[in-house]
């Protein structure tokens, strides 16, 4: 398998594995949930088969989730004929085109529904880093500070609760937004966090988790009712931390501490970012956990 294709893939797993479950999650119903996530980490891996020895499709965001979705239609019609049911679903399909902003949608009313108060907070967090952020069980459990088997086992049991609540992936009203809103940031930093201090592999530091975390930030505050201080003080102090990606580790992949960094390397564009976002953040309340670690 080319490095390319291997690269590309768990480049969409991270970024685009939240974008796929959360579209098809409110496509089929949050009942199947365990089903959508077989199926999207199923056309993952399918991909890592034929991306290998064809041409790497134009549009692989769409591969990925009509592949899923085809698989999703077959296994519930196999379901629906064992049960003698009628229901129907819609005839599996070749190409999917994928509108970013209905996924965006979907992904915004996919982190508010894993922070519904039916959950505990810590099936609220797992669920999210899970499910959107694309973390492994043991990247969950450093974050959490927390034993793999512990986290496996609250992994399930929270998706379980989560399927058996039916709970529906819409935006909730403005005052249930602002109750939920705190966690789901919250959620958002430990997804950056775990990218600027990685558990897994050789590497220091992944850029794709922390990129994610302030894509997933990026969409809330399109979002009016998130678009609030404390999410803008959290999109700075990433792009702050984010700027000094390429002074932070030296070429044979040892940490560089803050004192000795070449700050001609840090990026003045992250920089500029990082003081519009702190500018509206001081519009609003302006301590709150993430100004407060920006002091």
């Amino acid at each position: 398998m080319s490095d390319q294709v291997n690269s590309l893939v768990d480049h969409y797993f991270r970024n685009e594995y939240g974008n796929a479950v959360s579209f098809l999650t409110a496509k089929f119903g949050t009942q199947h949930l365990e089903l959508v996530e077989d199926a999207v980490q199923e056309a993952l891996f399918k991909a890592m088969q034929n991306w290998s020895y064809s041409k790497i499709p134009n549009n692989p965001s769409g591969w990925i989730v009509t592949v899923a979705s085809n698989k999703i239609i077959d296994h519930l019609r196999k379901a629906s004929r064992l049960e003698g049911s009628n229901a129907s679903y819609s005839e599996p399909v070749e190409h999917q085109e994928i509108n970013l902003e209905s996924i965006q949608d979907d992904v915004i009313k996919m982190m508010f529904a894993c922070c519904h108060p039916a959950l505990s907070t810590e099936y609220q967090i797992i669920l999210t880093l899970k499910i959107l952020g694309g973390l492994s069980i043991k990247e969950i459990a450093r974050a959490l500070l927390k034993k793999e088997e512990t986290i496996a086992k609250s992994y399930t049991r929270a998706k379980r609760k989560f399927q058996e609540g039916n709970i529906q992936l819409e935006l909730p009203h403005t005052a249930e937004i602002k109750n939920r809103l705190n966690t789901v940031l919250h959620i958002i930093y430990l997804l950056f966090n775990e990218g600027y201090k990685t558990t897994n592999g050789d590497e220091l530091l992944k850029k794709d988790l922390c990129h994610e975390a302030i894509r997933l930030n990026g969409i809330l505050l399109e979002n009016n009712d998130c678009n609030v201080s404390v999410s803008n003080a959290l999109m700075a102090l990433m792009y702050f931390h984010s700027s000094r990606f390429d002074a932070r580790v030296d070429k044979e992949g040892h940490l560089i501490t803050l004192e000795f960094q070449n700050r001609s390397q840090w990026n003045q564009d992250y920089i500029r970012k990082g003081m519009e976002f702190l500018e509206k953040a001081t519009k609003g309340a302006f301590i709150n956990e993430f100004t407060f670690r920006l002091q």
